[in-house]
């Protein structure tokens, strides 16, 4: 009876991997104590045979299962002591008890051989000064239990039986019903660190959430998460807007986009009617992880990312062993919408083994417009003033469909154990067909008025994008630390054309001659082009003791040019008038920064964290004026963090940061003169928070305060008639908390709860030339409260696995301009449900989204209304569809 309850209680505390060469694996994946056989006396010479090790930065969990399937022997640990440490990347050749040395070595935990089975136990030494530095700082909590488990495994893997080896029954609560933990890398460090133990406002999505979601762009994602406001305006035209940090509501927040190492924001077309932000929105195909940085981020990630920061973190390709899969979907809009289509293909192939791989990607997403053109069924009083004036007018449904066409290749080399690299080249083209934008005074909603665009009317309103990356990083570990390089070269290509026909009366006085485009058949169009080149070179300590740095350069290069300009072209005119309403102009822009951050572990609870940055910049712009507009500027910002741990389950931190974003040269129209450049503004934020495991790490519970001062705030305003300026003027506050709560309430079901609420607010009156706004206005383009729900039920359909996904996504009203004469969106809650079944290879999924169908606004145009009406932007309607995956 005794030896039973032994047996049961050390069942439940730890788990033993066995991998499935030695063929010990029985129904439902595990085996029971009965069928134990001795293992081969092979074994006993385990300890000096060298494996091919290729292990990733990861959970230790992971790594020990892992690690058992590549080298073929069985590991015995305790689950709950190790599943929320991280464990380094490991590359190379070792025996197993190296391999488990290099992943434990941050630890109070070690390996050894027992009976040909490999059993982590705890560290029974004196713990000296040395011992207090990363990595062991949760380790502290019922020291006495671990030594009485360690104590039992012993007994256990020596006592039951000569060279047994047992997999653990799928029923002990401790590692069961723990959540997962995920390891980011948002600190720049190369082992990364879990997110419970990440000192900052972070969110991460991981890759089996984001299949289970049906997750595809920025949009389907940043909704669920506190204090993120995102708009989709169509191809190039998006807006994400991270603690109500925004001036305008018709350009980009202060967010940085990353994809892997590589910076994607700021891809907006240059200049024209549509000047709002954009990003590449690389869509969600083969991507490990999402994290989401709320806060300015000045010290490691620069300019541009006062709000906070985007990652999307690509799969890398696998030496091990050749995978792919195959998706296909196929959905329908309700409303005026129609058929959408996916494709996706990812293949894998080692070409050397262990040394060299190749990962590929590509994918087609072709969705179905909502929006109908009635220029025609419900006309303009002067339609037949633009007909004779050789105009084109044209009803079409269908209004703003789009096609996404993208592929990726990436090769890893694993040159020799501690140095790697891995290049990649990405492209992703967008057409969209016509403005997704509603005109809010006709009859239906769904519905505008455009005209034709282009030379004789031959085009309908377009917005097309092109985007090329070649990325190469490369990782060198030197022992003591890792040193690494990240380096990226871009190019993006954008046009489109809008109709401006039936825009209000403008007469054009700053020529030799006066000229009306009202009911005259024109459009505004611009090409842009960037180029950029992005060094970034770093270097990551892993030391022993209890100081770790991290130090980097940074060099940024990028040349973007455009053409914009309204333009009247028909067969009515002899001469079509082109050139005097036409800007050509030009940003070349060049930034160095050095920057770093030291930590300190004083004990095993506190530690404290400084940064800083120095940053340098020229910025030259030039258009139709004679004289170029230039900026050179340079500066610091700075952080401090503290963090404390209360227990191993509870950590508390305190932070502060400093965050900027570059000023420039501003795009007058021709006539206006020299303006002056717009200064870089800077903002203050102090924050805040905690992060807690709970109930056997069945529960994580994340909140955070947090107070941002911004001054120097980038207004554009007009300083005369048709002339457009950006000054730095005033300041704003940015004030609220936020809470993230994720539940395992049984082993089949999962909740994901987050809300926000803050209000980012003009601080002072301010009146400048034709811009006004008082005290306690709000900033446009973010909703104060935001609120998400996601419910996870897992079951077995005979023997095949399935899940139910229910997510709901509530935002709040809010303007998309300081005055707040837009229409109101926001104040709306998005639903969607998922259900879907694995057969063997092959996923079988349903869904539909948006269950409800919201017809809700997202986004106000407040600078190119039609005929004096407002232009909004409406949620997808409802959408249902079928995704049916094969993997191998």
């Amino acid at each position: 009876m005794v030896n039973k309850t032994l047996y049961a209680l050390v069942l439940s505390l730890t788990i033993i991997v066995v991998p499935c060469s030695m063929d010990v694996q029985a129904e439902n994946g595990y085996r029971s104590p009965e069928t134990i056989k001795e293992p081969s006396k092979a074994l006993s010479m385990l300890h000096l045979k060298h494996y091919r090790v290729n292990l990733p930065a990861q959970q230790v969990a992971q790594s020990l299962n892992d690690l058992a399937a590549q080298t073929g022997v069985p590991f015995l640990y305790p689950y709950h002591l190790v599943m929320s440490m991280a464990a380094p990347a490991i590359t190379g050749e070792y025996t197993v008890l190296e391999a488990v040395q290099l992943m434990l070595k941050d630890t109070n935990l070690k390996g050894g051989f027992v009976d040909g089975a490999v059993t982590i136990s705890l560290v029974t030494a004196h713990k000296t000064d040395n011992d207090n530095h990363l990595g062991i700082d949760r380790m502290k909590k019922l020291e006495t239990k671990k030594k009485l488990l360690a104590t039992l495994i012993g007994m256990f893997v020596g006592g039951v039986g000569s060279g047994t080896v047992v997999a653990q029954q799928n029923d002990g609560q401790n590692n069961t019903l723990a959540l997962e933990e995920i390891v980011v890398t948002a600190g720049k460090r190369a082992e990364g660190v879990s997110i419970q133990d990440t000192a900052m406002s972070i969110s991460a999505i991981s890759a089996e959430d984001i299949d289970r979601r049906g997750l595809v762009g920025m949009d389907d994602y940043l909704r669920s998460m506190p204090s993120i406001s995102m708009q989709d305006r169509g191809a190039g035209q998006n807006q994400v807007i991270i603690r109500g940090l925004n001036v305008s509501g018709q350009s980009d927040g202060r967010t940085g986009i990353y994809f892997g190492e590589i910076p994607t924001a700021g891809l907006g077309h240059f200049g024209g009617s549509y000047t709002g932000g954009g990003n590449g929105d690389l869509k969600m195909v083969d991507i490990e992880r999402v994290e989401v940085l709320r806060g300015p981020q000045g010290t490691l990630y620069g300019s541009g990312v006062m709000g906070g920061t985007v990652r999307v973190l690509p799969q890398s390709p696998n030496l091990e062993k050749m995978e792919g899969k195959l998706g296909v979907r196929y959905s329908n809009t309700d409303k005026l919408g129609g058929d959408n289509t996916m494709t996706q293909a990812v293949l894998n192939v080692p070409i050397i083994e262990d040394t060299l791989a190749i990962r590929g990607v590509a994918y087609q997403f072709d969705n179905s417009g909502f929006y109908e053109n009635v220029v025609v069924s419900q006309p303009f009083d002067d339609n037949a003033e633009i007909l004779d004036n050789g105009g084109v007018l044209e009803d079409r449904g269908d209004f703003g469909a789009d096609k996404t066409t993208g592929f990726r290749l990436s090769a890893l080399w694993q040159v020799s154990e501690s140095l790697d690299a891995t290049l990649s080249y990405i492209k992703q083209d967008t057409d969209q067909d016509g403005g997704p934008q509603e005109n809010t005074s006709l009859e239906g909603k769904y519905q505008l008025r455009r005209g034709n665009t282009g030379v004789n009317g031959t085009n309908s309103e377009f917005f097309d994008t092109e985007l090329d990356i070649i990325n190469l990083v490369v990782n060198f570990d030197l022992g003591w630390g890792t040193l690494t390089s990240a380096t990226s070269s871009m190019d993006f290509d954008s046009t489109h054309e809008a109709d401006g026909t039936h825009r209000p009366a403008v007469v054009i006085t700053t020529m030799p001659f006066s000229f009306s485009f009202h009911n005259a058949p024109n459009y505004f169009g611009n090409d842009t082009e960037l180029e950029a080149f992005t060094q970034e070179l770093r270097l990551s300590s892993d030391l022993e003791g209890p100081l770790q740095y991290l130090v980097g350069l940074y060099y940024e290069e990028y040349e973007r040019s455009g053409i914009s300009g309204r333009y009247y072209d028909s067969n009515s005119q002899d001469t079509p008038l082109r050139a005097p309403f036409e800007i050509e102009r030009t940003n070349d822009l060049e930034q160095k920064a050095i920057f770093g951050e030291l930590t300190y572990n004083f004990t095993e609870q506190l530690a404290a964290t400084i940064g800083a940055r120095h940053f340098d910049y020229d910025l030259v712009g030039t258009d139709n004026n004679p004289i170029p507009a230039t900026i050179d500027e340079d500066g610091q910002t700075y952080k401090a963090n503290i963090t404390y741990h209360l227990n191993d389950d509870i950590m508390l931190y305190g932070q502060w940061a400093e965050g900027f974003d570059l000023g420039g040269p501003v795009r007058p129209t021709a006539g206006c003169g020299v303006i002056p450049a717009t200064d870089s503004n800077t903002l203050e934020n102090f924050e805040i928070g905690f992060k807690s495991s709970l109930a056997d790490n069945r529960v994580t519970l994340n909140g955070s305060y947090y107070f941002i001062d911004w001054r120097g705030l980038p207004v554009a305003f007009a300083t005369t008639p048709g002339c457009v300026s950006n000054q730095n003027i005033g300041k704003a506050e940015s004030e609220g908390v936020e809470l993230e709560l994720q539940v395992r309430l049984t082993e089949s079901v999962k909740l994901d709860v987050s809300t926000s609420y803050g209000e980012a607010t003009v601080a002072e009156d301010l009146d400048s030339g034709d811009f006004t706004a008082s005290k306690g206005d709000n900033l446009p383009g973010a909703s104060d409260f935001t609120f998400s729900l996601g419910a996870e039920y897992l079951f077995t359909l005979g023997a095949n696995d399935g899940f139910v996904r229910f997510d709901y996504a509530f935002a709040s009203e809010y303007h998309t301009d300081i005055a707040e004469t837009s229409l109101a969106a926001g104040d709306y809650g998005l639903s969607n449900l998922k259900v879907g079944v694995a057969f063997d290879q092959v996923d079988v999924e349903v869904f539909v989204n948006n269950m409800t169908n919201e017809d809700a606004i997202t986004w106000s145009d407040t600078a190119n209304n039609l005929d004096g009406a407002a232009r909004v932007n409406r949620v997808r309607p409802r959408t249902m569809g079928l995704n049916v995956n094969y993997q191998f």
